[in-house]
């Protein structure tokens, strides 16, 4: 329960309850109630009163610290960095994961790698075992007769740029392989091409609270970025801004940088897949990255790369079924199972068979 708590946050949290009680013990051993002096019962009347809002505001600061626990889309809120806290741990590669990782392939075994963003890396996801990477690794080894082994090299934040730097980090330095690298594509991972993104994110990203209540304590903080930092508009048009990339200079450079993880794979052998994840918002109805969709698909044609994408999958289901919660569009559980069954049945199901 105390995993991820600041030694400072508990000992205010002490010195509130301790206080609450010291307040208990002097009444009930001074009984002002009793009193003939009409001044003193009004005096504990009021202190009372305050008594039960500091009492309530405590015990709903414990309540949240104890039992609930959750993520919002940019790690921002206290709840969310201690969910970070509680279920991210990471291996010798620094990757989230709890195996240990190495470069070369051991004998009779293949290997799938993930590159990928949060969505890859299971953001919201608890349990590890439940990200669409882990569950494929399951089902290969259970229906086909190779010994799979899955690398999730996935990271919070990553683009495109990133991953290319990620690939060629570890095959210079750990001599990496792999028979299978799947690219998890989010609309997203061209936005550090985009000028505006640095003022955009910095914006949200670079914005706490001012007051120490609502810096310090999780429900103050809670409801700050609930009721204020998270409807503001850069916020909910998140990506909006990213449409345009997907043409022009800007697109020329992403596909530049496709070709490199392309042809990290060529010269190591290793077969590059891509699965491509929509933005988890306003999928129903008029979804406004179609275009930049469709730009992908042609782009990986081009380059002879299996792809497949995953928006008319998640744009069957019912709205907000398929994130972690109302301030977090990640994948959640179901989502990732989908994600998993998808990739299963169109890269492996046949040749198991």
């Amino acid at each position: 329960m105390l995993v991820g708590l600041a030694p400072q946050y508990l000992q205010w949290m002490l010195i509130a309850w301790a206080a609450l009680a010291v307040y208990v013990l002097v009444m009930a051993f001074w009984r002002p109630w009793r009193s003939s002096r009409k001044p003193l019962r009004t005096l504990f009347k009021l202190s009372f009163s305050l008594w039960l809002l500091a009492f309530f505001a405590v015990l709903a600061e414990t309540l949240i610290v104890s039992l609930y626990s959750t993520t919002d889309a940019f790690s921002l809120s206290l709840v969310s960095k201690r969910w970070n806290e509680r279920f991210v741990h990471r291996n010798n590669w620094n990757c989230r994961d709890d195996k240990r990782y190495e470069g070369e392939i051991p004998e009779g075994r293949k290997r799938l790698a993930i590159v990928g963003d949060s969505f890859a890396f299971g953001h919201g996801i608890k349990n590890i075992k439940d990200r669409f990477g882990d569950l494929l690794e399951t089902r290969l080894n259970q229906v086909t007769k190779d010994h799979w082994e899955v690398y999730n090299l996935a990271e919070p934040g990553a683009d495109t740029g990133w991953e290319v730097e990620r690939l060629e980090k570890l095959g210079r330095e750990q001599n990496f392989r792999a028979d299978v690298v799947l690219l998890a594509y989010c609309m997203n991972d061209i936005e550090r091409l985009v000028p505006e993104t640095y003022d955009i994110v910095g914006s949200i990203i670079n914005d706490p609270p001012k007051n120490f209540f609502c810096r310090e304590f999780y429900l103050p903080n809670f409801l700050y970025y609930r009721m204020n930092h998270f409807r503001r508009p850069e916020v909910r048009g998140y990506f909006d801004w990213l449409k345009d990339g997907y043409q022009g200079e800007i697109w020329e450079k992403q596909k530049q940088r496709l070709e490199a993880i392309k042809k990290w794979c060529d010269e190591r052998n290793a077969k590059l897949v891509v699965v491509v994840f929509p933005f988890m918002v306003g999928l129903e109805g008029d979804y406004a990255f179609e275009d930049a969709h469709r730009t992908l698909a042609d782009e990986f044609k081009r380059m002879k790369v299996s792809a497949i994408d995953l928006l008319p999958v998640y744009r069957k289901a019912p709205s907000g079924s398929l994130v972690v919660n109302s301030f977090d569009a990640h994948l959640n559980e179901q989502a990732h199972r989908m994600a998993a069954e998808l990739i299963w049945r169109t890269w492996w199901k046949d040749a198991a068979e």
